[in-house]
């Protein structure tokens, strides 16, 4: 169906309705259709651009898509039945840059982390330290942001994924373990660090992060230079919370 049939019948189907409900008339019959239909209200861009980003979490064993649910359905045998190794504690600084329209903002992150643990290398083979291992991370990039919606009035949902490059002083954990059997160099890397943000409308500046930190070669994707000889490095599940100032 055309544009134009299309709105002639919508036309005369509006003339029926009115004639039968005089109390509703407009000058144009596609004013009945609302502008927003939804229930859930966009929130405008944040007068507060700049942000604090504190978290901590566990380092998995596992692949991207395994992290993005905490492992949750992971089997009883994968990776030797660990399905973290060792830990992570970072920090973040973000700044919105320009507004898209539509909730979403451009913007850039930096941060560092430092992932430590007693797996040195895990889980082809179980490779345990005698003390901590520490090894810093330290990543940036542009990030695009969605400011959210308010549901019920109850909870503000937005959500954000910063893409860019992430450098380590070394490799420990399921991240060493891929290294060694491929022969890699996982010392620079892409980044990868999708979230979900959560907050209540009266504490507007405080969110609550969930987060997945995830390092790549990208050898699978044809579009990107591969880094390191590597696919998967590293993936972080870590939680957190962020002030907006």
């Amino acid at each position: 169906m055309g544009a134009f049939a299309f709105k002639a019948k919508f036309t005369y189907a509006a003339f029926v309705f009115a004639s039968f409900y005089p109390g509703i008339a407009c000058c144009d019959p596609f004013d009945l259709i609302p502008a927003n239909p939804f229930k859930f209200e966009l929130v405008q861009p944040s007068s507060k651009p700049n942000s604090i980003f504190v978290f901590g979490g566990a380092m998995s064993t596992a692949g991207f898509a395994d992290a993005l649910v905490a492992n949750a359905f992971m089997g009883p045998h994968a990776a030797q039945g660990h399905h973290f190794d060792n830990s992570i504690v970072g920090a973040a600084y973000d700044r919105d840059l320009y507004s898209l329209g539509h909730g979403l903002i451009l913007g850039a992150e930096v941060g560092a982390a430092d992932r430590f643990g007693d797996y040195q290398s895990c889980c082809t083979t179980i490779v345990m330290s005698g003390s901590t291992i520490h090894t810093g991370e330290f990543w940036g990039g542009p990030q695009i942001r969605y400011t959210g919606v308010d549901v019920f009035n109850m909870i503000h949902i937005g959500g954000a994924v910063t893409v860019g490059l992430s450098a380590v002083t070394g490799s420990i954990g399921r991240e060493e373990d891929r290294v060694a059997s491929l022969h890699a160099d996982a010392h620079l890397l892409y980044y990868l660090g999708p979230e979900i943000d959560l907050s209540i409308p009266s504490l507007p500046g405080v969110e609550l992060v969930l987060k997945v930190q995830h390092r790549s070669g990208a050898k699978a994707l044809p579009f990107l230079p591969t880094l390191g000889r590597l696919e998967e490095a590293y993936n972080g599940d870590v939680i957190g919370i962020r002030y907006r100032f």
